[in-house]
């Protein structure tokens, strides 16, 4: 057992792998099911600057905060300290200190940096960004900690087991006082305006080669590809041109969001002028956030807060390529809800490290026409390819009754008693009759019919073969369907090759991913495959933490990867995972079996999961 105090966690006691009390049950739902608000927020400023003070006290009176929800820290003029040292005898300490014995009663989950404190610190070449560094007040630093919090694959607002990894940390800052408050009246305004309506610039193209900047593009193009319409903005997107030319957006107008790589430098006309509110501005390099004060520097940070954007983020050094921020993960969260702070937390991979953020964590901002994102929303092809499999498992649960009723024939026909074997013969062969292939095709040949007709008419665009068949069809979607649905075919089977087939034996078994441990970890799964329903005989054993070989994850919704090694996130939760069977692991057509599946990690062995199936292919 154990006792924590984490921010945002009122102290209770818990035990890893156990099951919580009643009490605790409740007291955990009531914390993790509250959204961040005003009340768990505090804005810091250096005492040694009474413009830094007024600024504290403008964004308390903007939100209607308490007096106790600003905290001094009396600190450098510099903006980037020399080491870590420094950094927490000004920065951390006082701020942890103030929140441990002022703010006890209150749960903290935001806090937000003001004008005049100090916006980071040196380690060795690296530049560690305060907010970085101050959303892990509870932490021992540690350089370039993967965020646990980063591209969660089943959404969820920010909650208390978020803040005991790590808080939503920003900075306001600006050449003066009175820019920094500009930044906030932005804020406000667009607070009260609620949607945003100008237009998206987007730049996925830069001249960077290699293995990690072709990734980030393929992160920016994948945007484009599947959210970007979903913000129902007008759009300036550049085109490729050259790979070893860097295409740039010639300049900004009438604009809200901008996200593009990797041009390092602007200017202040790339900022004209504008009827919308500027949202938020991110340029993924490697020194935009190097400054928030200058007003000669060509950095995009200072530039775009100048500019008149009211959020922002940048690098303070080379973060390296896989530690730029996510447009995906960004976005996902503004669609549903979330504030920007939240939205900037979860679309970082790494916390510790050289991401600054700039903007009032609590702002919100709605699109002109409210995008409601399904997680369960299943694609019209992948519903067919569903379809066609359960069509197979129906099929195939009518064999296992063809098998059942020869059973009962065969217990006949070995019968002892003559005048029994007389009477139910005929009765016994007459209900096989009532399960033969001719009857098997006659009950589902108008259902499969139907599902081949719609697949020819509904993905008609896909098919380029004249005339369309299934084939063509499956070929186009890359897509199997199982044996006994061509032989069900009205057509001659022979009409779809035996390359779109299943390989006959083979299965698959899926599990949604839980959160069993209830924290931050990453789990394996074991999967036993059984004949007998209480597994007293097991037939196939395979487990991740052996090989993860045939095993994937469901990256997105209805999207799958290979499984990773070392387990997998606990962001995955909700996610599905799935074992294909290899040649080894065949099983005879129209055989039902068991299986049994269980999350395991460095702590615990969960509980089985235990489910059936027919081998349908």
């Amino acid at each position: 057992m154990s006792v924590g105090r984490f921010y945002g966690f009122s102290p209770f006691i818990f035990s890893a792998g156990e099951p919580c009390h009643e009490e605790n049950d409740k007291l955990a739902y009531m914390v993790i099911h509250v959204a961040i608000d005003k009340e768990q927020v505090v804005v810091v400023y250096n005492s040694n600057d009474s413009d830094s003070e007024d600024f504290a006290d403008a964004y308390l009176e903007l939100h209607d905060m308490a007096d106790e929800q600003k905290i001094p820290v009396s600190a450098s003029s510099q903006e980037i300290l020399v080491d870590l040292a420094t950094f927490d005898a000004q920065i951390t300490t006082p701020i942890k200190t103030y929140i441990d014995v002022t703010l006890a009663a209150r749960n903290i989950w935001a806090i937000v940096l003001g004008p005049g404190v100090p916006g980071g610190f040196y380690d060795g070449s690296d530049i560690i960004s305060s907010t970085s560094r101050v959303s892990r007040l509870d932490h021992t630093f540690s350089k370039q900690t993967a965020n646990d919090l980063y591209d969660r694959k089943i959404f969820q607002r920010f909650n208390a087991i978020d803040a005991s990894f790590s808080l939503i940390c920003t900075r306001i800052d600006a050449p003066t006082s009175a820019a920094a408050i500009t930044i906030l009246e932005n804020s406000d305004t667009l607070l009260k305006q609620l949607i945003v309506t100008g237009d998206f610039f987007f730049d996925p193209y830069s001249d960077l080669l290699g293995t990690d900047a072709d990734e980030y593009t393929q992160s920016l193009l994948s945007f484009q590809e599947n959210m970007l319409s979903s913000l129902n903005l007008d759009t300036f997107i550049t085109t490729l041109v050259d790979p070893y030319v860097d295409t740039v957006v010639p300049s900004l107008r009438d604009d809200s969001f901008y996200w593009g790589w990797f041009t390092d430098r602007g200017s202040t006309s790339f900022f004209r002028d504008t009827n919308a509110i500027r949202t938020f501005f991110y340029n993924a390099d490697y020194d935009a956030a190097i400054t928030a004060r200058s007003l000669e520097t060509r950095n995009w940070c200072p530039l775009a807060l100048n500019g008149g954007y009211v959020a922002t983020a940048g690098s303070m050094s080379n973060p390296s390529v896989d530690g730029f921020l996510r447009p995906i993960p960004f976005f996902d969260a503004l669609l549903r809800g979330a504030t920007i702070g939240e939205a900037m937390l979860f679309a970082t991979p790494f916390v510790d490290w050289t991401i600054a953020f700039f903007g009032d964590p609590l702002m919100k901002v709605s699109f002109p026409s409210p995008a409601k994102i399904e997680d369960n929303l299943v694609p019209e092809g992948e519903s067919w390819r569903r379809m066609a499999d359960n069509l197979a498992r129906a099929m195939s649960y009518f064999l296992i009754r063809k098998g059942k009723m020869e059973a009962i024939r065969d217990r006949v026909v070995f019968a002892t008693d003559v005048l029994l074997e007389v009477d139910l013969l005929s009765k016994s062969h007459s209900l096989i009759n009532q399960y033969d292939n001719d009857r098997l095709n006659g009950i589902f040949a108008g259902t499969i019919g139907s599902m081949v007709n719609y697949a020819l008419s509904k993905f008609r665009t896909i098919i380029r073969d004249r005339p369309i068949t299934l084939n063509a069809f499956l070929k186009a979607k890359g897509y199997k369907i199982a044996d006994i649905l061509r032989n069900g075919l009205t057509s001659s089977p022979a009409s779809v090759d035996d390359n779109n087939i299943y390989t006959p034996g083979s299965w698959t078994v899926e599990f949604t991913v839980e959160n069993e441990s209830g924290g931050f970890t990453a789990y394996d799964f074991d999967l036993d495959i059984s004949l007998e329903d209480d597994f007293s005989s097991i037939l196939y054993s395979v487990s991740t933490s052996y090989s993860v070989s045939n095993w994937e994850y469901e990256v997105r919704s209805n999207e799958f990867e290979s499984f990773p090694s070392g387990g997998l996130s606990y962001s995955f939760i909700g996610r599905k995972v799935r074992y294909n069977s290899i040649s080894s692991q065949s099983i005879d057509h129209a055989t039902k079996f068991y299986y049994r599946i269980r999350q395991t990690d460095q702590v615990a062995d969960y509980g089985y999961f235990e489910s059936s199936d027919v081998v349908f292919r």
